[in-house]
């Protein structure tokens, strides 16, 4: 099966496994469990991940910073390990959190062969949450 197809699959399932059947997302109360998808390692971080970002565009911040640890709980893969370092530090800047996003920020290494740009956009989110510690600093 071709990679975009699985991606395309499991995304699928994580939308009709996980959203519930209503117009909004759901509380940051709400705590029936997510089903899992397998049990292999490697797919339950990708699930994760999935329902991470999908907690995150719900602005759910505390519920996908739990499904970013799960994620590194389950995987060594640098690349998911990359990925969810950078949405933990963002959730820690949405929550002002900043001392912690820029721990998260310093967990990532980049390996440019596989994302030439990833340096950069690490700088680029130190630079912001720098700016916004900064201004919450008292005397500014």
């Amino acid at each position: 099966m071709y990679p975009i197809a699985r991606l395309v699959i499991v995304f699928l399932l994580l939308v009709f496994l996980t959203v519930p059947l209503r117009a909004e997302a759901p509380s940051e109360h709400d705590e029936r469990p997510l089903p899992s998808v397998s049990t292999d390692p490697g797919e339950r971080a990708r699930v994760y991940y999935e329902r991470a970002r999908v907690l995150e565009e719900w602005g759910l911040w505390e519920k996908a910073l739990a499904h970013y640890e799960l994620v590194l709980m389950h995987t060594q893969d640098p690349s998911q390990v990359r990925a969810s370092h950078f949405g933990m530090a963002f959730c820690y800047y949405r929550l002002g959190r900043y001392e912690e996003s820029l721990e998260a920020l310093d967990r990532i290494q980049p390996d440019e062969s596989e994302h030439p740009h990833l340096t950069e956009r690490v700088g680029q989110a130190r630079e912001r949450v720098l700016e916004a510690l900064g201004e919450g600093s008292p005397g500014n």
